[in-house]
């Protein structure tokens, strides 16, 4: 009985178009998609530095503050 639902439900959700592409074409233009982005992520060994300007001189000294301590 179970193989004779499950035979004609999937039957039937072939005939929608939608469904084939959000089951079936979705997931693997996603995973496509999303593997050739992240490839390198795992690979990148160095952090690259960024300089920054900050221009009011309080949060500058909390700035200062924190790359000294980051540095111990």
């Amino acid at each position: 009985m179970f193989k004779h639902l499950l035979f004609y439900s999937l039957k039937d959700n072939l005939r929608i178009k939608t469904v084939i592409f959000w089951n079936l074409i979705f997931p693997i233009v996603l995973s496509t998609f999303l593997s050739i982005a992240l490839n390198g992520i795992q690979n990148s060994d160095k952090i690259r530095k960024t300089n920054i300007y900050v221009e009011n001189s309080e949060i500058k000294k909390i700035y200062i503050k924190i790359y000294l301590e980051m540095k111990i």
